[in-house]
């Protein structure tokens, strides 16, 4: 994010999160009944605790120090198979996190104009008639507006902190890419072995009678050469 979008952001979303703070206390006057506010604010609170068990794609997805073991020795094909799909996994995780990153300055400006234009319509609605307004629903847009600015920087206290997730997300990836096609090259050595191995059991299977005959030839026929030669001498 350049400082120039970050700081022009920054001053827009802090005065949408005044401006709703702002249109709440009065709305709370026009619709003069306390028990109505305060159901509504339990109905919000409830609503937004079910939002949250949906999960959430704000902070840094990448978990800090990924290390990724290399190390094939005394793993059977089974474990091999097993940490390359979740090497895989993490890698694909990871990019989508860095994919997702990069596109995140224009889609800040994009939030903060969606964010400029909700408060700019709740406070038109404010301003204009009660008599003609549905006073629940235009709290409730104030609640909701309120929520969006807050979590307009998807998490990021800083700037650095975007960045610092950025770079994460593009070192995580980078190695488990790496680690995931060396263990790949081993899982394709392995497989080469055993397809060989297979290979030379069914030739065996299909041609006992020539394989004993070669080998005889293989291991005998240096005594052969010598009773040549000593029928050649007597």
């Amino acid at each position: 994010m350049t400082a120039g979008t970050t700081v022009h952001s920054r001053r827009t979303v802090h005065n949408g999160l005044f401006t709703t703070a702002a249109a709440r206390l009065p709305l709370v006057c026009l619709i003069k009944q306390v028990h109505v506010v305060i159901c509504l604010d339990e109905a919000y609170e409830k609503v937004v605790c079910q939002l949250n068990e949906c999960g959430c794609d704000e902070g840094c997805r990448v978990e800090d120090g990924c290390e990724f073991d290399t190390d094939t020795s005394g793993v059977s094909d089974e474990e091999l198979a097993a940490r390359i799909v979740d090497y895989q996994t993490q890698a694909d995780a990871a990019k989508a996190c860095f994919d997702d990153l990069s596109k995140e300055p224009v889609q800040l400006v994009a939030r903060v104009d969606g964010l400029k234009a909700e408060v700019a319509a709740i406070a038109a609605d404010l301003s204009g008639d009660p008599a003609k307004v549905d006073l629940k629903e235009l709290y409730v847009r104030a609640l909701v507006a309120r929520r969006h600015v807050h979590h307009a920087w998807r998490g990021f206290e800083h700037t650095s902190d975007f960045g610092d997730c950025l770079c994460r997300a593009l070192m995580c990836w980078s190695k488990a890419t790496a680690a995931t096609a060396v263990l790949t090259g081993e899982k394709a050595i392995r497989k080469c072995h055993a397809d060989a191995r297979k290979a030379r059991c069914d030739y065996l299977k299909a041609n006992i009678v020539k394989e004993i005959l070669a080998v005889y030839d293989k291991i005998c026929s240096h005594h052969c050469c010598e009773d040549d030669e000593k029928e050649s001498e007597d």
